[in-house]
């Protein structure tokens, strides 16, 4: 048994018998209010968006199909724990629950998908992971960084870009002289080189993206109960990222805000405790150069050895036009950022800590 209603505000209140009902209300909620984004955000997370609104779409679909973060999702679906795997189903069976009613005529398809002719498609688990990642590389602009980081040694030498750098990494340089070629370094955003594209997709570019949680002690406050403060700071869009709602079952309760397509709250309440998810503003992407062998590029040194670099073909497709096969080629870092970045950086290989295993 489920009942959602709306108070004055919109904001759902999902009240329901147990919890995965409970989420599944929250599923329904979300595909109700916000179907168009859910569908926007797991295209980005897949890299699917070309398909949806033709060549505009490649760039964020090329990094997220480098990046696999589709296919981490499905491998990480398949090794969850029984009890988040039933809480993601339920959610997305709750999201299907509206899907099926607009199938059957009984509700409109946002008019965003209507436009442009796309069906919303099944959801399922592996989606929410999938646009999870998303988000968790779109708040990170450490490859940004490195790469910024990278020319500046280039192009200034190891010693005179030192106070450009993290003191513990500035401290590690050992000054070198300047290559007889001076590198050139790129704009930010050129069209040769975007590593934000796919973090503007999911509507996560800006400045001043980020967050910040502070706690104020009992004793400095009126009633004496400590107060907990969070603030995300995420670009303004409309709609918002996050999504506030209200979820109660017998001996189960969150009332918070998250983002849409994950069954999470960053920050919220559940009657005792209260948190707030901040941003750690830590760097989670490394770039390593790699060797190739000059005589057959599909071998790379990794410590004494040449390896066979892995190879795969990625089918995207495009509206109006044919579509493009977009090669990934792997070491064992990670992969290549070929076609990606600059013809004239060395090939660079991504290691980035969503794509290690965990629990998600």
């Amino acid at each position: 048994e489920l009942e959602l209603v709306r108070d004055g505000r919109g904001t759902a209140h999902v009240r329901a018998a147990g919890e995965l009902d409970a989420y599944f209300g929250l599923g329904f909620a979300h595909a109700q209010d916000r179907l168009a984004q859910m569908t926007w955000l797991v295209r980005a997370a897949r890299g699917r968006i070309a398909e949806a609104i033709g060549r505009d779409g490649l760039a964020a679909d090329r990094w997220s199909r480098t990046l696999g973060l589709g296919r981490l999702a499905d491998t990480r679906a398949e090794q969850l724990d029984p009890a988040t795997r039933s809480r993601l189903d339920a959610y997305a069976a709750g999201v299907n629950a509206w899907i099926d009613r607009i199938e059957a005529g009984d509700a409109q398809a946002p008019i965003a998908l209507a436009r442009l002719g796309v069906r919303a498609e099944r959801w399922t688990a592996a989606d929410s992971l999938a646009v999870a990642k998303l988000l968790a590389w779109g708040l990170d602009g450490s490859v940004d960084a490195g790469l910024v980081l990278q020319d500046l040694v280039m192009h200034l030498g190891a010693f005179a870009a030192r106070p450009f750098l993290p003191p513990e990494a500035a401290a590690q340089l050992v000054p070198v002289p300047l290559p007889r070629t001076e590198a050139r370094v790129r704009p930010p955003g050129s069209a040769v080189e975007d590593p934000a594209v796919l973090a503007r997709a999911a509507g996560l570019a800006g400045r001043s993206i980020g967050s910040s949680a502070w706690v104020v002690s009992g004793r400095a406050a009126a009633n004496g109960r400590p107060l907990l403060a969070g603030d995300l700071h995420l670009e303004p869009t409309a709609p918002s990222l996050l999504y506030e709602a209200h979820l109660a079952a017998p001996g189960f309760t969150v009332a918070g805000a998250g983002p849409v397509g994950v069954p999470v709250f960053w920050l919220a309440h559940n009657g005792r405790v209260a948190w707030a998810a901040t941003h750690a503003r830590a760097a989670v992407v490394d770039l390593y150069v790699e060797t190739l062998d000059p005589e057959d590029p599909t071998r790379y040194r990794a410590g004494s050895q040449w390896r066979t670099l892995l190879r795969r073909e990625e089918r995207i497709a495009v509206r109006g036009e044919t579509a493009e096969t977009w090669l990934v080629r792997e070491t064992h870092r990670g992969p290549l950022l070929d076609g990606l970045v600059g013809p004239e950086r060395p090939p660079l290989a991504l290691a980035w800590a969503g794509a290690q295993p965990g629990d998600g």
